[in-house]
């Protein structure tokens, strides 16, 4: 098998296999790549995924919200909406079950306050251009080129100013790293720092920041 797509999100599970989610379907590598057969949604689109706090997967496109048993690999359960307009790039869930739709450029996050909820369209200036979330001392935060912004519980708002757009985000023990495109910079104490880094040049474009553990 090969993907031959475009991919949207890559995780592991907790059964150590690393899934790929694409515009052309789902697939999973353990020691070979599978495609993930089982029909779910009613079309095809973009596809989503993201471990879920309970060990299970959650896989998103825009047709419905599915979540899927990590060991047997069958959907436990799903919840269906009315096709959304605009293509996802990211999918967020928090630790109390809160989902997250990105559409990034496209200026949209989709908000479900839990697993069956409708999808609610939030849209303003601080909604624009957020490719990432990130679950940090309580709130949920991300980034665009405003700066750092955070859900209020409503909407998302501009908390702190940045001189360099914000891509992506990454929550380890006190601190809160952002990838910006002018390299790293970190969030302690409400205070932003860029940080000054040999190995790469001041005007790199950080998109995604992982643990290496």
């Amino acid at each position: 098998n090969t993907i031959n797509s475009y991919i949207y999100s890559v995780f592991q599970d907790k059964k150590d296999r690393i899934w790929a989610t694409s515009n052309n379907g789902i697939f999973y590598f353990d020691t070979k790549l599978h495609e993930y057969t089982p029909k779910i949604g009613l079309g095809t689109g973009n596809y989503l995924g993201t471990p879920l706090p309970n060990g299970n997967i959650l896989l998103a496109n825009n047709y419905g919200l599915y979540e899927i048993n990590s060991t047997s690999l069958g959907m436990t359960r799903h919840s269906l909406f009315p096709q959304l307009s605009l293509s996802h790039e990211n999918l967020f869930v928090s630790s109390t079950g809160q989902i997250f739709l990105m559409t990034g450029i496209n200026g949209v996050i989709y908000y479900f306050p839990d697993f069956y909820s409708q999808p609610i369209a939030l849209k303003n200036r601080n909604t624009s251009n957020v490719f990432q979330l990130e679950e940090y001392e309580g709130q949920i935060i991300g980034g665009n080129n405003n700066g750092l912004v955070k859900f209020n519980g409503t909407n998302f708002e501009l908390v702190n100013n940045t001189s360099c757009n914000i891509w992506s985000v990454y929550a380890q023990d006190s601190i809160l790293y952002v990838g910006t495109d002018c390299g790293v910079g970190r969030i302690q104490n409400e205070q932003f720092d860029q940080l000054e880094m040999i190995t790469y040049a001041k005007n790199l474009v950080v998109k995604s920041i992982v643990s290496a553990k």
